[in-house]
């Protein structure tokens, strides 16, 4: 509030500035035309003298707003150094021409040199203040940022995932190591600890001490808040910096090391997407599109394909519903989109031998079903080089213990479903010996 009127009442000296260089312009015009004693000249330099005491007294109202605004510590740099020097020293001059015109002081060639003095004065003093207030950098309104999406995030660390992004979006624009307002910067873990110029920005585990947090949480209507122009910060932003502060500001730890309270879990969940089970791996990675002729043909053969989402190139492939049989060529069809099936389901079919070398070379299959399927032993050979092989049914199959050394080989498998089979018959606890970390029912 107190930016926005000093802004206002610094547009009073200049106004009065040009007004008084306008008047000084007319008179000397008389004076070239040899009317320095008339009436008219007399007149104007009683108005100029109360002009010069209005643009003197506007002057040093403007100058006490500023001062009151460089004390809210938002303003420092070169920049600033260069708008306090100009208005202060236009501010003196204001006044002394003003003492020179109400005594009649000083002669004309003293009075002429200070108010020539002034104008450049007043444009470096205005194109500073130009900057500081209406600068790209500085005042720009930028519009609300997005939370980082941590959907993709294998392991989330809560300083750069989190925090960090928070404080570029809100407060780097103002507090970094080449433009640190107030002698502040918040780009490294090093800047926001420093306690150079009294209470660090952060002090961890202590909210009271933490001056960075206390102006974040001022009221909007104080001039120290923070940040002082663009978009505040939102609830949970505060509510996050605040938790993160309490639990001692760490820089390296992910989410899983922290306690997370449940507020501020559906507050990670609603804003970042933050997901409290691991992400597939082709919810991480992109695949190649497949062209419409191939997708084609692929229908044809008789195959039924949909895409996981919208936005990805990965396939769900299943027979459901057709209980015509497949020719080898059928099969075949598969190869051109082999690297794109991420879903296979093959339930309640009858799969030739040959057909298992082409499964097992689908490198991003991720859960295939073979319940109620012809596979046996042998052909679990084929499926042992699978990198992202998660799931696996296999119930009412054929499969025996003798699978189980194809199945250990099977490098990422997660759930196996081994219902009314012979291998369920041993025992899930047994079958789980060999497969430790494997979820089987």
């Amino acid at each position: 509030m107190l930016s926005a009127v000093h802004r206002a009442l610094v547009h009073l000296p200049i106004g009065f500035f040009l007004l008084v260089l306008f008047m000084e312009l007319m008179v000397w015009r008389r004076y070239k035309m040899g009317e320095k004693n008339s009436a008219a000249v007399t007149n104007t330099h009683q108005w100029l003298s109360w002009m010069w005491m209005a643009l003197a007294a506007s002057s040093i109202i403007a100058l006490i707003s500023g001062t009151l605004l460089q004390n809210s510590g938002y303003y420092a740099g070169q920049t600033f150094t260069l708008h306090r020097f100009t208005a202060y020293a236009f501010t003196i001059l204001s006044c002394l021409v003003a003492v020179a015109h109400q005594y009649r002081a000083w002669g004309d060639k003293i009075s002429f040199f200070l108010k020539v003095t002034m104008v450049p004065l007043v444009m470096l003093a205005g194109h500073a203040g130009g900057e500081l207030s209406a600068g790209p950098e500085l005042m720009a309104i930028v519009p609300e940022p997005e939370h980082p999406n941590l959907s993709a995030e294998d392991t989330v660390r809560v300083y750069p995932h989190i925090i960090q992004p928070i404080f570029e979006t809100k407060c780097l624009r103002c507090h970094h190591q080449g433009n640190a307002r107030g002698g502040v910067s918040m780009d490294s873990p090093e800047a926001l600890l420093t306690d150079s110029l009294g209470d660090p920005v952060i002090y961890p585990g202590d909210l009271e001490r933490s001056l960075g947090y206390q102006r974040m949480i001022l009221s909007p209507w104080d001039h120290r808040v923070m940040p002082p122009s663009g978009p505040p910060l939102t609830y949970h932003e505060k509510r996050l910096v605040e938790w993160w502060i309490m639990e001692n500001a760490p820089f390296e730890a992910s989410l899983a090391d922290l306690n997370i309270p449940a507020d501020l879990l559906q507050v990670l969940q609603s804003d970042f997407d933050y997901r409290t089970q691991s992400s597939a791996f082709y919810e991480k990675v992109k695949a190649e599109p497949i062209d419409s002729n191939t997708l084609r043909a692929v229908v044809a053969a008789g195959w039924n394909i949909s895409r996981l989402a919208q936005r990805t190139h990965f396939l769900d492939v299943h027979r459901k519903g057709r209980l015509d049989s497949l020719s080898l060529d059928d099969w075949q069809a598969l190869e051109p989109i082999a690297a794109n099936i991420v879903w296979f389901d093959l339930s309640n079919q009858t799969v030739p031998a040959a057909a298992f070398n082409l499964i097992g070379k689908m490198p991003n299959l991720y859960r295939l079903q073979l319940q109620n399927t012809n596979i046996d032993n042998e052909d679990l050979k084929h499926l042992t080089d699978l990198q992202h092989l998660h799931t696996l049914n296999l119930f009412g199959t054929s499969i025996t213990d003798e699978s189980i050394p194809y199945l250990t080989k099977m490098p990422v498998l997660q759930r196996l479903f081994i219902g009314n089979t012979p291998l369920y018959e041993i025992g899930v606890d047994s079958v789980a010996q060999w497969l430790p970390g494997v979820a089987i029912n």
